[in-house]
């Protein structure tokens, strides 16, 4: 696995993956941290995509911030405005081929909304939220943990 980069989401994004669950406080933390700044940066982006990738438990909360926040960032945020560009889509394509040893369950849906989203979907796009969700991969069952976690 590549080195987290600097980050405002970092300190959290190792804490989820070393106690393998994402908590409502984590990702109420995760959106003050987001709002802070505005936006999110491309090693945000990638520690967001770690989490998914990585942890086995998540609660409600993250699968719509998880999702909102990285649809955001690739159709708001990065240029051009509106569209994914073509950079994006193989930085995309890369971070969906990396390993999956968590739950990723919100994946297929973060695709289908990343389509729906932009303004003009590239077909290397639409391929991809098409193989995301043609064949499920294996998926470890997700698990309610917020009330574990109180």
């Amino acid at each position: 696995m590549a080195p987290f980069t600097h980050s405002r989401l970092r300190d959290l994004a190792v804490r989820c993956i070393e106690l393998q669950r994402v908590e409502e406080r984590d990702v109420a933390a995760m959106a003050r941290a987001v709002a802070e700044g505005g936006f999110i940066t491309r090693g945000e982006a990638e520690d967001l995509m770690r989490i998914e990738r990585d942890v086995a438990l998540t609660c409600d909360g993250w699968r719509d911030f998880f999702v909102v926040t990285l649809v955001a960032h690739l159709v708001w945020e990065c240029r051009p405005v509106g569209r994914v560009a073509p950079a994006d889509v193989v930085w995309l394509a890369g971070q969906l081929d990396q390993p999956r040893p968590g739950a990723a369950a919100a994946l297929g849906e973060f695709m289908v909304e990343l389509v729906r989203e932009a303004c003009d979907s590239a077909d290397a796009l639409v391929e991809l939220a098409f193989a995301e969700n043609r064949a499920p991969r294996a998926r470890a069952p997700r698990e309610d943990i917020s009330a574990r976690a109180a």
